[in-house]
């Protein structure tokens, strides 16, 4: 599984010179759990997802996520780096995915966020208003390997200095409605 959301094209000049792979993580995961707080009760956010597709695996899905190369270049060595953090919204009783897909972008949407629909019913993405990419996907089990009942929730940083990565603990296995 692969979510992404990319820097402007000129990835030097948009590096945040304060912004840390901790810091962004932090930001990414408050952003994520105010999301699941406006779901309905009984939700939680998780790193594996509940049901998978036939043929698929955990270990297929769950990949630590290294920051990425704002520039797309996985060559690059040296640029600035983008941190990502995607999680499954477990609990969703089953045949209602599609409503709680539309209550994220609500959500997102009263919050003032730009929200683009990436694929019909499918894919939508919100522009936070400190330079934060927020991703919900529809669970589709022939390119996610999770069965259609499924919502991802994910989240991609502001692009910063390579040289501030390494500095996140690791990410929570669950989070729980407050």
């Amino acid at each position: 599984m692969v979510l992404t959301a990319s820097c402007t094209s000129n990835a030097d000049e948009s590096a945040s010179p304060t912004l840390t792979q901790a810091t962004a993580r932090d930001r990414i995961e408050s952003y994520l759990t105010a999301t699941l707080n406006a779901l309905p009760r009984g939700v939680r956010l998780t790193l594996a997802p509940e049901r998978l597709a036939e043929g698929h695996s955990v270990d297929q899905l769950i990949q630590p996520m290294a920051a990425a190369p704002c520039d797309g270049d996985l060559n690059d060595t040296t640029g600035p780096v983008k941190t990502q953090v995607v999680y499954y919204v477990s609990g969703i009783p089953s045949g209602q995915a599609d409503q709680y897909f539309t209550d994220v972008r609500k959500y997102w949407g009263s919050q003032g966020w730009n929200v683009t629909e990436t694929e019909l019913a499918v894919q939508s993405i919100a522009a936070t208003s400190d330079g934060y990419q927020l991703i919900v996907r529809h669970g589709n089990a022939t390119d996610d390997g999770v069965g259609p009942d499924v919502l991802i929730l994910g989240g991609t940083s502001p692009c910063f200095s390579r040289t501030a990565t390494g500095t996140a603990a690791p990410l929570p296995t669950m989070i729980e409605q407050r």
